[in-house]
């Protein structure tokens, strides 16, 4: 094996054991990267990161209000005039 297939193998095993840890930007940036155009490959790749990462496999869901908006679940029935420094007097 040459050097390079070498090093290549090692710094890809690397991506690979940390990719559950990467920013998402980075994740796509190696993934597109990693793939070009070869569409077969896109879809083994996506197929092997989603099954032994499963962080990566879909985004969390945003947390949701009761009233079925989306926002912080801790702002549930506060108004925004009611916020400190927004009451009017």
């Amino acid at each position: 094996m040459s050097e390079d297939k070498r090093f290549a193998l090692a710094i890809g095993g690397g991506a690979v054991r940390l990719w559950p840890d990467l920013p998402r930007e980075i994740q796509e940036r190696l993934f597109e990267e990693a793939v070009g155009a070869d569409v077969a490959l896109r879809h083994a790749l996506a197929q092997y990161l989603h099954d032994c990462h499963p962080r990566t496999a879909h985004p969390p869901d945003p947390p949701t209000r009761r009233d079925g908006r989306l926002g912080s679940i801790g702002d549930q029935g506060r108004h925004p005039s009611s916020a400190v420094g927004n009451k009017r007097e």
